[in-house]
């Protein structure tokens, strides 16, 4: 936490954030709406980052990058349950990686940039396109095993909340698949 805590201090107070960030918080709906987290136990695979276009490339596909947080009331075994159980269960019925994190549990030590109090787990995945995501998502909630932990979710006062992303021409995201 002390790094991270050096890491931004030297980011938000540097030359390249003085220069873009205007601009930066620009493109954002809402940049102060952020959730510190790390790794799930267990650990799923990271999805490693695909290749880096030139400054200045456009998109060149249609891929969507899906995030969802579902946010859990603490010490309810709720977060070991998602990474253990639900986990492989989404990557199996969407086909395709599903990395997952959950909240940090330390004390944000970056006050400037504030933190969600929120206990989640967050899982992410990418798309080759539209209708490859709609597609997984049809699959997803045909799977009976995934309608009974629509149901035990719902149990547990699971709220979720899904992002679809589209990628810039220089993100370097996870490919689809």
């Amino acid at each position: 936490m002390e790094a991270r805590r050096d890491a931004l201090g030297a980011f938000y107070g540097g030359p390249v954030w003085k220069q873009h960030g205007p601009a930066a918080n620009a493109t954002m709906i809402d940049s102060d709406d952020v959730l510190l987290l790390r790794p799930t136990e267990p650990p799923h695979p990271a999805l490693a980052p695909g290749p880096r276009a030139a400054v200045g490339a456009a998109a060149t596909g249609d891929e969507w990058v899906v995030v969802t947080a579902s946010v859990h009331e603490p010490d309810h075994g709720t977060c070991s349950w998602l990474a253990r159980e639900v986990q492989p269960l989404l990557a199996t019925a969407l086909g395709t990686t599903v990395a997952t994190w959950r909240t940090e549990p330390a004390e944000n030590t970056f006050p400037a940039l504030p933190v969600r109090p929120d206990h989640a787990f967050v899982w992410a995945a990418t798309f080759a396109d539209h209708a490859s995501y709609a597609a997984a998502l049809t699959a997803l909630d045909r799977d009976p095993a995934w309608l009974r932990t629509m149901t035990d979710l719902d149990a547990r006062g699971v709220l979720a909340e899904t992002l679809r992303l589209r990628p810039t021409g220089r993100s370097s995201h996870p490919p689809a698949g």
